[in-house]
């Protein structure tokens, strides 16, 4: 699932999240792909990479805080299991 379909979907059930890359986005590939990322120039985006893959890298992450309860995490679940439901996430 392209991690900017999640971050659109959570957006649209005012949850706030980060998703894109990671620090050493080669640790998100399989073998075969980090050789393709040993290929690239320095200076190259991630949308250089998404293009070279055929496909979105990256991670989703959720961050709780002083200031976040219960209703805060109940949302962020409702809101994972919406999302592992076809037809609901065919709705977003």
């Amino acid at each position: 699932m392209p991690n900017s379909f999640v971050e659109y979907a959570a957006s649209t059930r005012h949850i706030s999240l980060r998703a894109g890359c990671m620090c050493n986005p080669a640790a998100m590939l399989g073998p075969e792909e980090q050789g393709l990322m040993q290929q690239l120039l320095p200076g190259v985006t991630l949308q250089d990479v998404t293009e070279m893959l055929g496909r979105e890298v990256g991670v989703v992450r959720i961050s709780l805080g002083l200031a976040s309860n219960f209703q805060d995490v109940w949302k962020v679940v409702q809101f994972v299991s919406l999302m592992g439901h076809e037809p609901s996430r065919q709705q977003l």
